[in-house]
């Protein structure tokens, strides 16, 4: 082959070359190519940490559990399932999540369906905000190609037989007696967070119950408008779900006896319920 010709060889291979390169350049940086599976993918916007779980172990009555903290990426959903064969199993209840940081969320269950071990995970909400949708579009969250659920213990300390389950209603609990130094109650003013208010401490001499009640007009307490289990001993950040439209201005929180399983003393706290705005 000449000088001529070699060149003109060299000159093709090289344009070809160019062809070939710009083609797949052109091909990886196409919208919707990264994905082989076709499947939708759910854009969480980064609000500066990583999504996360915090619970604790815990009595309940069975009808609620409270999630220290949980951090989400955009709205999402605090679910709690129960336990099949040691596995995750079942919803048994749900709760909503703001962007960001969300403490001591109180999340209602079905007491029909609650195991000894109970899971706490976070689903996205990138469907109708709001309305919790799974199967759908809800799925868990996963990070580092794991779902956030960290599994807790929970035992149930059940209420009296004639003792409403909800969050409001008439008490049916004995009349606590007087006396008993070895009692405490204390409770902080706080904004209403989760429809919940919490109490800061509870010392019981045996398992117990802390109420909130609303006040009357001179200043007494009135009607129960919510209440949670307590132990016997100490009991730290009591969660006590209550009647939302009742939970405003000056409350009180008052230890009761369990009256089918001890006898203890009467303490009674007053605390001031931002309605509006958070201190």
């Amino acid at each position: 082959m000449n000088k001529n010709s070699l060149s003109s060889a060299l000159r093709l291979s090289v344009i070809t070359i160019l062809v070939f390169l710009t083609a797949c350049g052109s091909f990886l940086s196409s919208p919707g190519q990264g994905n082989s599976q076709g499947q939708p993918t759910t854009i969480i916007p980064n609000t500066g940490g990583n999504p996360s779980v915090t619970v604790n172990d815990q009595q309940t009555d069975g009808t609620s559990v409270i999630v220290a903290d949980a951090f989400s990426k955009g709205p999402g959903w605090m679910v709690i399932h129960a336990q099949l064969n040691g596995n995750i199993g079942d919803v048994i209840g749900e709760t909503h999540l703001n962007n960001g940081d969300n403490k001591n969320i109180v999340v209602k269950i079905d007491p029909a369906k609650v195991t000894p071990v109970l899971y706490a995970m976070l689903h996205v909400d990138s469907g109708t905000v709001g309305t919790y949708e799974f199967p759908g579009p809800d799925v868990p969250v996963m990070f580092n190609g794991n779902m956030v659920s960290p599994a807790f213990n929970v035992s149930i300390h059940a209420a009296a037989a004639d003792t409403p389950t909800s969050a409001a209603g008439t008490m049916a609990m004995d009349t606590p007696s007087a006396g008993g130094s070895n009692l405490l109650v204390k409770v902080s003013d706080q904004p209403l967070l989760n429809n919940a208010v919490m109490v800061d401490e509870v010392v019981s001499s045996g398992p117990g119950w802390i109420v909130i009640y609303t006040t009357d007009a001179y200043g007494q307490p009135n009607q129960p408008i919510g209440h949670a289990a307590v132990k016997d001993g100490d009991n730290q950040m009591v969660m006590v779900p209550v009647d939302p439209m009742n939970a405003q201005g000056t409350l009180f929180a008052q230890l009761h006896v369990d009256k089918a399983r001890s006898v203890h003393s009467n303490s009674l706290v007053r605390m001031h319920l931002s309605w509006w705005a958070p201190r």
